[in-house]
């Protein structure tokens, strides 16, 4: 009876214009007829075929439902493919249902190796910063500690926040970008200026070209994009050499260091999250996630990065900064 119910509540519309429609001819007749005889047996024949037609449709709609119950009870137990139909609207539903298990599934995986990807930089960045932490507890032992030489620590620890919140800005998908028309010159010189301690403490000059280029972008996250660069120019260069930054052309800004370079084989993938190649295997405190926070946060700016570089003979890193005109305020 339950299904019954469900069967006349799907047909209620159908159920009431046959009500009109026996309404109707029932009006028709009595106009032209003075006997209701022929409108009657009208009715009983139309009633008839109704009724058939009606049992008809309710079996096949009671054979739809316990298929699609048994479907169900199927897609409970495991997730292989599922039988085929005969019916097309349900073959149809069906489709569509395992469109959405297919985008649900995507955007479980996608979120799985998100988790799993930020538990891999926390894992690492807690690593990262009990090193300058470290430093700072030997250097306040000293009775006349060196100034300098915390600071650079004090530095190193404000990179590492910062990059953890631009981190969390990137996986957030929230990103307040503001794209107008920036000084390339100011960013680059306020990038060096933050960094002068690493520079100082190393002995290495930056070196900087025609710089007067006004570009599209967010002159924030850009500037978060160069100190991650410059940073690894001086983590990767030794004592005494130099860092140039210029203009290769009207909208590529290089950086040109004179370090100990990436090997051929590194190259492809210095870009990779977590991977941190010859290099950064000697460097303890490397984690292969600065740069891949470059390459996805250029991205997201509609920017280019590239590396050219070769084993003793330092490295360049392109910045391609074009990008068309739109946004501006």
């Amino acid at each position: 009876m339950r299904m019954l119910g469900r069967y006349l509540k799907s047909r209620r519309w159908a159920a009431l214009l046959i009500a009109v429609c026996a309404a109707l001819l029932w009006a028709l007749y009595g106009l032209y007829y003075a006997e209701s005889g022929p409108a009657v047996y009208t009715l009983i024949v139309v009633g008839s075929v109704t009724a058939v037609a009606a049992a008809l449709d309710f079996h096949a709609y009671r054979r739809r439902f316990w298929e699609l119950s048994h479907l169900t009870e199927l897609a409970g137990r495991f997730s292989g493919e599922l039988p085929q139909v005969s019916d097309p609207l349900l073959a149809q539903a069906l489709a569509l249902t395992g469109a959405v298990e297919q985008r649900r599934r995507r955007e479980a995986a996608a979120a799985a190796e998100a988790a799993a990807r930020a538990r891999l930089y926390y894992t690492q960045w807690s690593h990262q910063v009990k090193t300058p932490l470290a430093a700072l507890s030997l250097l306040l032992r000293d009775e006349t500690p060196d100034a300098e030489a915390m600071g650079r620590e004090v530095l190193r620890l404000e990179q590492y926040v910062d990059m953890a919140l631009q981190y969390q800005r990137l996986e957030a998908a929230e990103n307040d970008l503001a794209f107008r028309r920036c000084d390339a010159g100011a960013l680059v010189r306020g990038a060096v200026r933050r960094l002068s301690p690493l520079f100082i403490g190393k002995q290495i000059r930056p070196v900087l070209g025609d710089l007067d280029r006004a570009v599209l972008t967010d002159g924030k996250w850009l500037g978060f994009v160069l100190e991650q660069v410059l940073t690894n120019a001086v983590k990767y260069t030794p004592a005494g050499g130099s860092v140039r930054l210029d203009f290769q052309d009207e909208a590529t800004l290089t950086v040109t260091d004179t370090g100990i370079g990436i090997p051929p084989e590194d190259l492809p993938r210095v870009f990779e999250w977590g991977y941190t190649g010859a290099a950064g295997r000697l460097d303890q405190r490397a984690t292969g996630i600065g740069l891949a926070l470059c390459k996805r946060t250029m991205d997201m700016l509609g920017h280019r990065i590239a590396l050219e570089s070769a084993p003793g003979r330092g490295t360049k890193v392109l910045l391609d900064l074009s990008r068309q005109a739109v946004g501006i305020k």
